[in-house]
């Protein structure tokens, strides 16, 4: 099995041992000038395969004929065109055939040449595509949504297309047929159900990929599943490492960019999700957790007895807390018993600078989440950040944002656009998104926006 081409090379450097994998029969001594160098088919059939790649590459050959002569070739069981012949990823050998039809007797290429004339190979290049650069994201292989059913989601829902939101998810979401398509569009380099403008993935090239099998690492890719995706296999022996807690709404707060209205308890259907996430959650072998809800985590009964739980997953070693900050507290934390104390990161989502604006675009209590803010700076964790959602109501206090994370001892602000959510409380996205082009207050925002 081939793990990766070099970027590019001539085709005479396969014949030279650069390119393990590939197999050539029945070709001629090198010809052409040194610059330019190709190799002649001989024989009545000449066979080009290329060993099983997770990359697409890229065949360039042209056809060099004698009077007379046609050529027909093939890769597998279909005639193809000379030039340049894309070759998707296989998990299979790729076979090109070819046979020349006249002897080469007379002509002005090579009129005393005895032999048959076949095609000029010349290049085979490792395709790049121009959002991943030829990178692969991680998540697809490592990272799992628990939401108690429903698509498979490794990232956040708004990054992925509706497209693929719409696709049939299958029997189970982590192997099922979303997933595949996900990862063969991730393999191939295509990414069509990513949404490139808002990305915030870091990538790896098929040569970085072995780095994820460090249990302490950001990304962990088991042994198992690490050569799969060398193999571009789409469905994975072993499940995630990775998850994201994402079944419960329950929240303290009801901030307008979320919801109308607070939702402090569950309906049937909330419940049935509920008790499906936790089964999930058990059958999953956790490096790295995620506790984000679609609500409050310190809010949540699921969540809490979640995180009092922790201490009992010996290879966890990423814990990240997404809160509001309102119930982040010493009391708080204290009943979450030894669990609360593998939480190593620490997102708390606020959306303002002062008092005024957190109490339109959030509703807590600004005097106690500052208090609880500068307890947790005291804790010494890994990360801790606090987290800001740009629109119309809040963007002109993203500078004093950055300077109100100074003060409380944060470790930085990270800001992203406001997303149309769907409880997005009824705000209307066109007049809040201030991120667009052509938003009346677009270019103040560019303005004051931070620089990275």
């Amino acid at each position: 099995m081939i793990e990766a081409f070099p970027e590019n090379f001539l085709f005479h450097d396969i014949l030279r041992g650069a390119a393990p994998g590939i197999t050539i029969s029945e070709l001629a001594s090198l010809e052409g000038p040194a610059e330019n160098p190709w190799r002649w088919g001989l024989g009545a059939e000449t066979r080009l395969e290329i060993a099983p790649h997770a990359q697409p590459l890229e065949l360039r050959m042209a056809i060099r004929p004698a009077n007379g002569q046609t050529i027909t070739i093939y890769l597998g069981d279909s005639p193809v065109s000379p030039g340049k012949i894309p070759l998707p990823p296989s998990t299979t050998p790729t076979i090109l055939r070819y046979w020349p039809s006249l002897w080469n007797q007379i002509g002005e290429l090579a009129p005393l040449d005895q032999r048959l004339l076949g095609v000029c190979f010349t290049e085979l290049k490792l395709l790049h595509h121009e959002f991943a650069n030829g990178k692969i994201c991680p998540m697809p292989f490592t990272r799992k949504e628990i939401r108690g059913g429903g698509p498979f989601v490794p990232c956040c829902s708004p990054w992925l297309t509706p497209d693929y939101l719409g696709l049939e998810t299958g029997a189970e979401s982590w192997n099922g047929l979303q997933a595949q398509a996900l990862r063969e569009s991730v393999l191939n380099g295509s990414y069509r159900f990513c949404r490139r403008d808002i990305c915030q993935t870091s990538y790896f090239t098929y040569d970085e990929l072995p780095q994820l099998s460090n249990p302490e690492g950001e990304f962990f890719l088991s042994p198992e599943n690490l050569r799969a995706t060398h193999r571009g296999e789409l469905t994975l022996p072993e499940g995630p490492s990775d998850a994201v807690i994402t079944a419960d709404t329950r929240c303290n707060l009801a901030c307008p960019s979320c919801r109308t209205e607070k939702i402090t308890s569950l309906d049937a259907e909330g419940a049935a999700r509920i008790e499906s996430a936790k089964k999930e959650l058990q059958s999953i072998a956790l490096r790295r957790l995620r506790i984000a809800g679609d609500g409050e985590p310190l809010f949540s009964p699921f969540l809490r007895e979640v995180i009092q739980g922790l201490h009992q997953y010996p290879e966890l070693k990423i814990v990240e807390l997404h809160t509001n900050g309102i119930l982040l507290d010493e009391d708080t934390l204290r009943k979450l018993g030894p669990g609360a104390g593998k939480i190593n990161r620490l997102f708390v989502s606020i959306d303002a600078a002062t008092a005024e604006t957190y109490a339109q675009v959030r509703g807590g209590d600004w005097e106690r989440l500052l208090k609880n803010l500068r307890w947790a700076a005291s804790l010494g964790l890994d990360s801790f950040v606090l987290m800001f959602v740009y629109r119309r109501a809040n963007f002109r206090e993203m500078p004093l944002f950055e300077k109100l994370a100074k003060d409380v001892g944060a470790d930085s602000a990270c800001f992203s656009p406001f997303m149309p959510w769907e409880r997005a409380g009824g705000l209307s996205y066109k007049e809040e998104a201030v991120h667009l082009p052509g938003h009346p207050d677009h270019e103040e925002f560019l303005a004051l926006l931070p620089q990275k």
